[in-house]
């Protein structure tokens, strides 16, 4: 499988494939960090970001911002919301973004069209 994007957090690791599908690393534990498979996970984007928490931030195609909580920072996941959340920009019609970073802080930057 290729990808056009991958992020690693804490415990996890989330890919986003030439379709623009969103996959996620099965089987990482302690002994095995690597992990096993790939499989795929809700929704589409252009650009991922697995911050600290856990939680996933993400660009879809239209430079839309998107954020989905998942659950305890474990090895396994449970997730806590089913949907993406849309970031709404400030004021409205403001920045769209080409990508995105999360810090272990929980600090978001972004980069416009124009960065």
């Amino acid at each position: 499988m290729r990808f056009r994007e991958v992020s690693r957090g804490e415990c996890q690791t989330y890919a986003i494939n030439l379709e623009h599908e969103i996959w996620r690393r099965t089987g990482c534990t302690t002994n095995e960090p690597a992990g096993a498979d790939w499989e795929q996970f809700g929704g589409q984007l252009m650009w991922i970001s697995v911050g600290f928490g856990p939680v996933l931030w993400g660009v879809d195609y239209g430079n839309d911002v998107w954020y989905k909580k998942l659950g305890e920072p474990e090895f396994t996941h449970v997730i806590t919301e089913v949907y993406w959340r849309e970031i709404v920009p400030v004021p409205p019609g403001g920045a769209k973004m080409f990508s995105l970073d999360v810090g272990r802080d929980g600090h978001v930057w972004g980069v416009d069209r124009n960065d």
